[in-house]
Formats: C-alpha cells, sequence, structure tokens
C-alpha cells in the first residue's frame, strides 16, 4: 500500500444538520412573524379613523379657548383704559391704522367740519387736540385699542394688540359735544375762551377734566352717545333691547370678519358700520337661517361705573 495521502471527505453530522435546520426554521418563523400590506394598511386606517375622531372632539375646544383669550384681552384692555383715566381724568382717544398704537387726535376742534391733520400730542392751542377731538370720528368703528399709549402688554410692531384671531381689538368712545353752560365755580384746566366761548367745541369724555363735570353742572354726568343693544334695529336700538350706555366698549370681530361663509350677518354688520350702536348677544354659530350667524365679543363700562370707580379712587369728588 502506497504512502500517497488521501482525500478524506466527511459528510456532515446530525448536530450539523441539526443548526443548520434551526436556521431555517428561525427564518420561516421570523417570515411568518411580518405583518402583510393589507394589514399595515388596515392600522393606518384604524389610526386615521382615531386622530381624525380626536380632532373632532378638540376642534370646539380650541374655538372656545380662542374665545376666552380673547374675552381675558379685552377686559385687560378696559381695566387699562380704566387706570389711563384714573391718571389723565379723561378717556384715551382710539389710535388708529397709522398711529402705530398711540391715541390719535384731530387738529380741527369744530365738530361741523373735517378733522383736518391726524396728531398724537395735545399741542395746538385751542385745537381738536386740545378739546379732546379723536381722529377717527368719519367712522367710529375703526379705532384700536391704543395700546401703545396704554403701555399694554402683546404689543405688535404696530403698536397693537391682536385677538385669538389675529385682528387688533377696538375700542370706542362717545363723540358727546358740550352743549351747556360751564361750571364758572369750578377752575378750567384751559383759558375760557377755549370752552367757554366755544362751549359745544369740546367732548368731554376725552378731555382733560371733562368726566369731572368741568363742562357741566356738578351733579349731571356727562351723557354717552354709544349704545349696546341685543339686536340691531333703528338709532337708540328701536327694534332691540339697550344694554347699556357705555362710557366705552372694547371688541373683536371674532372669527368671521370679512369671511365666506359665513358673511357678516345682519348683527355683525351693525358692529362695523359708521355709528355708535353695537350689538351684543350669546355666540351662535348656526349658518342657517340667514343672520343668524354671530360671533363678535364686546366689554363695555357704563359711565355710572366709570365715575364709580374714579370717585372711589379719589379721582372724582
Amino acid at each position: 500500500m502506497s504512502n500517497q495521502s488521501k482525500t478524506v471527505i466527511q459528510c456532515p453530522g446530525k448536530s450539523h444538520i441539526a443548526r443548520v435546520g434551526k436556521r431555517r426554521g428561525l427564518s420561516l418563523k421570523i417570515r411568518q412573524f411580518g405583518f402583510s400590506l393589507i394589514e399595515i394598511a388596515l392600522v393606518l386606517v384604524i389610526a386615521g379613523l382615531a386622530l381624525g375622531a380626536g380632532m373632532a372632539a378638540l376642534g370646539p375646544q380650541l374655538i372656545n379657548k380662542k374665545f376666552s383669550d380673547t374675552q381675558r384681552q379685552l377686559q385687560d384692555a378696559s381695566d387699562a383704559i380704566v387706570a389711563f383715566a384714573m391718571v389723565n381724568r379723561r378717556l384715551p382717544c382710539p389710535a388708529t391704522a397709522t398711529s402705530v398704537g398711540r391715541e390719535s387726535f384731530c387738529t380741527n376742534p369744530n365738530p361741523a367740519g373735517g378733522c383736518g391733520a391726524e396728531v398724537f400730542v395735545t399741542t395746538t392751542a385751542g385745537g381738536g387736540a386740545e378739546r379732546g377731538r379723536c381722529f377717527v370720528t368719519a367712522n367710529p368703528n375703526t379705532g384700536f385699542v391704543p395700546a401703545a399709549t396704554l403701555g399694554m402688554a402683546g404689543q405688535g410692531a404696530n403698536g397693537l394688540v391682536i385677538d385669538a384671531w389675529a385682528r387688533p381689538l377696538r375700542y370706542i368712545v362717545p363723540s358727546t359735544v358740550n352743549t351747556t353752560t360751564n361750571n364758572g365755580s369750578i377752575t378750567l384746566a384751559i383759558t375760557p375762551a377755549t370752552c367757554g366761548a366755544n362751549a359745544s367745541t369740546c367732548y368731554p369724555f376725552t378731555h382733560a377734566d371733562g368726566i369731572r363735570n368741568r363742562y357741566y353742572n356738578p351733579v349731571v354726568a356727562p351723557v354717552s352717545d354709544v349704545r349696546v343693544c341685543d339686536s340691531i334695529g333703528a338709532a337708540n336700538c328701536a327694534g332691540g333691547r339697550q344694554l347699556a350706555n357705555p362710557a366705552f366698549a372694547v371688541y373683536s370681530y371674532a372669527a368671521n370678519l370679512n369671511a365666506a361663509p359665513p358673511a357678516l350677518s345682519v348683527d355683525e354688520a351693525a358692529n362695523v358700520n359708521n355709528d355708535r350702536i353695537l350689538v351684543s348677544h350669546p355666540r351662535n354659530e348656526a349658518t342657517t337661517p340667514v343672520n343668524t350667524y354671530f360671533d363678535d365679543v364686546v366689554v363695555w363700562l357704563t359711565v355710572e361705573q366709570l365715575i364709580q370707580r374714579m370717585q372711589g379712587n379719589g379721582v372724582l369728588p
């Protein structure tokens, strides 16, 4: 027998075959545990339905939060206006789209004429600014809360504070002028020629010391021409119940100003037109019948409430 090497072919043993079989079985089990495309699609459909139901339930809560946030902003603005009145013994004039959050005055004192140039400080002797004539006389509903003048937080680059719908808060004051004889027993803050001979050209609500009855009998408060009704009607709330005769009002047009649908209802249109009659009633999001929808938010303070607060703080006698 020769010494040549022999090639030995070894056959796999049982243990090797068992290991290979286990790996193949494991791979088969892994494939068996995977999800088919149909199963994945079903899971996505179910997840989408659940998410949609959650959003549907969350939607009204988000809307309600916008309204509550705006209500709080309006109350903060009202408090800031009252604080201004305590210090200055008058209400601030509304800001305009060009006044960068500052109160805005006319230069022309005569209510029968146009405002003249817009000014932001009372510098013209005997002029409209000195007499408290506010610039937003053409359409009082175009006036804004003068956030820069009031030092309110949350001002934008335009000096205004916006509501939850990114629109500036509105502000309206009376256009009442003095039509009675001056009270000569009280020393006027300005010369008699300004509001003496020309008494009817002074605006007591926005003129310094005007609320303090500078131009009225001491027991008679100035009368506001701003009214809040529970529905629109003719002048002085005819056709609707008068809720208040406020010294001022702050308000938000909420979601649907200039939006369609829904377009402005009749009651909402009353809050954008050229008068000082505002409408306020509970929110109604129904779009039918026509003119049912209403989402404006209005906050006000009556003349009596304002005077009581000023008396309580010793500003008025």
